[in-house]
C-alpha cells in the first residue's frame, strides 16, 4: 500500500465493549509506505484481539514526519481497547515515532528492525485506558533515537502503564535516550 494519504490499514473496534471485537486475523509480508504528512501506516483502534503481524512494513519517509503504527483505544472508552496483539519481524522506518502505545494490553514486538525514526516506541495515556503488558525483545536499532536530546528507544510517558519489557535488544548508534519512564510506571 502506497501513495495514499490517509491510514493505510485502519481496524477500528468498539470502545465501550468487546462484543464487535476483530479477532484471529493474520497479516503476512504486508508493506505500508506512508506519505509526508500521510496518516498512520496501521492504526488498531478499540477492541481488537489476538492478532498476528508476521514481516510486515510500516514505513514513512523521512525521520520526523507522523507516526507509522498506532495501538491503542478510543476517546471515551474505557473497556474497549487492542488485547493480545503480536509483531514477528516488523520494519518500521522514516517517522517521528515508529509505534505509539495508548491504552492496550499484551502487545509484543519480537525481532523488530527500526532506521530513521526520532523515536521508536511511545506508551501515552490520552485515552485514559492506560496499558499493561508490553513486550519488546531481540530488536535492532540501526542509528535511531536521535532528535537534538529529545529522541528514544522507549519511552513510557504515564504513571499508567506496567509490565513494560524490554530486553535483548541490539543498539547500533547514540540514542539520546535508550529507556525513558515516567515515575512509577513500570519498566522492565
Amino acid at each position: 500500500i502506497e501513495g495514499f494519504a490517509g491510514i493505510g490499514i485502519h481496524l477500528k473496534g468498539p470502545n465501550n465493549n468487546f462484543g464487535a471485537v476483530s479477532q484471529w486475523l493474520h497479516f503476512d509480508n504486508v508493506d505500508v509506505f506512508r506519505t509526508a504528512g500521510g496518516g498512520n501506516g496501521l492504526r488498531l483502534e478499540g477492541a481488537n484481539f489476538e492478532m498476528d503481524f508476521s514481516n510486515c512494513e510500516f514505513d514513512g519517509l523521512t525521520a520526523g514526519d507522523g507516526t507509522n503504527i498506532y495501538i491503542g483505544g478510543l476517546a471515551g472508552g474505557i473497556n474497549g481497547y487492542p488485547l493480545n496483539i503480536r509483531f514477528t519481524g516488523l520494519v518500521t522506518q522514516g517517522a517521528a515515532v515508529g509505534v505509539q502505545i495508548d491504552g492496550a494490553a499484551g502487545i509484543s514486538f519480537y525481532s523488530s528492525h527500526h532506521e530513521k525514526l526520532w523515536g521508536v516506541y511511545s506508551v501515552t495515556n490520552n485515552t485514559n485506558i492506560g496499558t499493561k503488558g508490553v513486550t519488546i525483545a531481540d530488536a535492532n536499532f540501526f542509528g535511531v533515537g536521535t532528535n537534538n536530546g529529545a529522541g528514544y528507544l522507549l519511552n513510557v510517558g504515564t504513571t499508567l502503564a506496567s509490565g513494560i519489557v524490554f530486553v535483548r535488544n541490539q543498539v547500533l548508534g547514540n540514542p539520546d535516550s535508550v529507556v525513558t519512564g515516567t515515575n512509577l510506571s513500570q519498566v522492565i
